[in-house]
């Protein structure tokens, strides 16, 4: 990844948000991801539904580096 990782939170959720992420780690990332609140790929809907089939991810993932927003409690 050449872009950056932010934690973010206070006592109810937190939010890790990575920047920079290419289609294909993102399109990985996402439809691997499970415990979490929400993900948001780019400017995309927050998927809150778990897990994430490949074709959401890659259709969400494509067009580019993407920032991903994992929202968790």
């Amino acid at each position: 990844l050449n872009g950056t990782v932010a934690i973010a939170g206070n006592t109810t959720n937190f939010t890790i948000t990575m920047t920079n992420v290419p289609t294909d780690i993102c399109t990985t990332v996402v439809s691997g991801a499970t415990g979490y609140l929400s993900v948001q790929v780019g400017s995309n809907t927050a998927i809150t539904s778990f897990p994430v089939s490949p074709a959401i991810s890659s259709a969400q993932c494509a067009g580019g580096a993407q920032t991903l927003v994992f929202t968790a409690s």
